[in-house]
């Protein structure tokens, strides 16, 4: 077996965390490989989790592979929690074994000991997109709420690892900023997405006057300091990260008492067109704000680094509006975003971070986002006989899906291994062609959403150039990087924002041979490749087993749910039930 060793990368927590997660890597000599990786809520269905850690995602990584928690060489954790508890002076409250315990409770002989590692956050979000990005030399930045002490970070990455350059502080937040914001709107502080979609409908008119509460750079100004610091008397000291309450109560107390905004109302929350005004600019201003200051520090460090590549990681990363305005700045040649850019995205970092200490290796020479489970064709055939689910079975299905699509229909994708993070790339999805008209079609009888929030494209790689006005500076493949279109006509309509931009996912043959095959089909029969591609779910996180597609399909407006581009299962045979 040689100095092969399997590592066990994990996000999630007793209190305190968000978006666990769990990331299997085999780490050897020469290379790291990642075997698998899952996200808990998908695992289970529940969208939000908090303060739990990921022992279903855990258990079928195991059940898949077969393995024995006793074969695990490591487990990393994309947390310093040590550190945490330390800063808090509270005693740390679980031992090795009990950590252990939690994450395997299936094993009956819990005398076994396998290393724990606790790794930084912001170094875990670092490492996981960097390792991954194919760079050889490249300025790292992350931007989240906070990790153990820091905000924001900026890194440099080469082949000796990365090393930190800069930090700023919790209070200076822009991911705390996003979750004011949020609350502000109605949504949940974790819903950014919608305020970064509600943006296009405003105009910045509060921006000059937010931006003296930031200087030059990252950093909250003195006027901001003074309201953080009341507000810091009044927390509950008990938190683990008590930034975010302080950074939330501040930045409402500017929304409402300086630039007398009033909150949203649960009348506004079924349609993005009927927000006030004031909250619609508010959401502009806010997503104005966080270019300006993110732009303007990548333009200080390409310029002081001398790089001209940028990796992206945290969840602020998720904004694909300020993605695609980074990679319209002149200094930069190429960017990277982990698909994983939220918390889910450290149990890789930290797993990597293992992988260096054993094998002097953290870099993974070939990484696509498909990283989750896959069902055989067998098991889908025993699935659906045992359900008494009618299917038809086919050889190839594009020539079904594109015909299907031609007639206006709309169609969802359940083929191949899972999506690591938060954006559908084919293989859990839900398409349909992008005409005006289907936004809102989707968003209220697929999703059951807000009205008027926008939805991305899927199309092949050579498309692009098709929306542009400028070269293809960098193809965005995993739909968070947003482009300005020169082009809005009746026949992608639903795929372009209110602001002229989309976010598509570009697709060539070696990502994902089988979506890029149904894409020629639906070229071949459609005129494009061009389509809506949005999750598949609905009020739920994107589903992760058979049943849970089933159960959509059964409670949708979905026409049929094709199953590994050969099971065609039709919506309709439970019309009458």
């Amino acid at each position: 077996m040689g100095n092969k060793k399997l590592i066990l990368g994990i996000n999630g927590w007793i209190e305190g965390s968000h978006d666990a997660s769990a990331v299997l890597i085999e780490s050897n000599d020469g290379d790291n490989k990642i075997i698998m990786g899952l996200e808990e809520e998908k695992v289970i269905g529940k969208k939000g989790l908090y303060d739990v850690f990921p022992v279903n995602s855990i258990k079928e990584i195991l059940n898949t592979y077969k393995l024995n928690p006793k074969e695990i060489s490591a487990v990393a954790i994309g947390w310093d929690y040590p550190k945490i508890y330390e800063q808090l002076n509270q005693t740390f409250p679980l031992s090795d074994k009990e950590i252990l315990s939690v994450l395997f409770p299936d094993l009956a002989d819990n005398s076994f000991e396998i290393p724990i590692h606790f790794v930084n956050h912001h170094y875990s979000h670092a490492l996981s997109s960097y390792a991954i990005s194919g760079f050889e030399k490249s300025i790292v930045l992350v931007i989240d709420g906070c990790g153990e002490e820091e905000s924001t970070s900026l890194w440099m990455g080469d082949d000796s690892g990365i090393s930190l350059l800069e930090k700023f502080d919790a209070e200076s937040s822009l991911g705390f900023l996003f979750e004011a914001t949020n609350t502000m709107l109605g949504f949940r502080t974790n819903e950014s997405g919608k305020t970064m979609g509600l943006a296009g409908y405003g105009e910045p008119k509060y921006t000059n006057t937010l931006l003296k509460y930031f200087d030059d750079k990252l950093n909250t100004s003195l006027e901001f300091k003074k309201i953080f610091n009341k507000f810091n008397l009044l927390h509950k000291k008990e938190l683990l990260l008590p930034f975010q309450e302080v950074c939330i109560r501040s930045w409402r107390y500017i929304f409402e008492y300086i630039l007398k905004i009033s909150p949203s109302e649960s009348s506004n929350l079924d349609s993005f067109y009927s927000f006030p005004s004031e909250l619609k600019n508010l959401a502009a201003s806010i997503q104005k704000l966080v270019e300006i200051l993110v732009l303007n520090y990548v333009d200080i460090s390409l310029n002081s680094y001398n790089t001209n590549k940028i990796c992206l990681s945290g969840g602020v990363a998720l904004n694909c509006i300020l993605n695609g305005k980074i990679l319209e700045n002149n200094l930069v040649e190429d960017i990277f975003v982990i698909p994983a850019a939220n918390d889910a995205g450290v149990s890789l970092g930290a797993a990597l971070e293992c992988a260096r200490k054993i094998n002097g290796h953290f870099k993974i020479s070939q990484f696509n986002p498909y990283i989750g489970k896959e069902y055989t064709d067998e098991e889908v055939k025993v699935f659906l006989n045992e359900n008494k689910i009618e299917f038809e079975y086919v050889e190839n299905a594009s020539k079904k899906i594109a015909n299907d699509l031609f007639k206006n229909n709309t169609v969802g994708l359940f083929q191949g291994r899972n999506e690591w993070g938060p954006r559908a790339l084919g293989n859990r999805s839900i398409i349909t062609l992008p005409k005006r008209g289907k936004l809102d079609f989707i968003n209220k009888n697929v999703k059951e959403r807000e009205l008027g929030r926008p939805l991305a494209p899927s199309m092949l790689q050579d498309e692009l150039v098709l929306f542009l006005e400028k070269e293809v500076k960098k193809y965005g493949k995993f739909m968070n990087i947003a482009y300005n279109s020169s082009i809005n006509e009746d026949s992608i309509a639903s795929i372009i924002h209110i602001d002229n931009t989309f976010r598509p996912q570009c697709v060539c043959e070696n990502d994902n041979p089988t979506y890029f095959n149904q894409l020629e089909e639906i070229k071949s029969i459609c005129g494009k490749s061009t389509i809506i591609n949005t999750s598949l779910n609905k009020n739920s996180p994107i589903v992760f087993s058979l049943k849970q597609a089933i159960d959509l399909l059964k409670d949708s407006e979905i026409s049929n749910l094709i199953i590994n581009n050969k099971f065609i299962v039709g919506g309709d045979q439970w019309d009458l039930q």
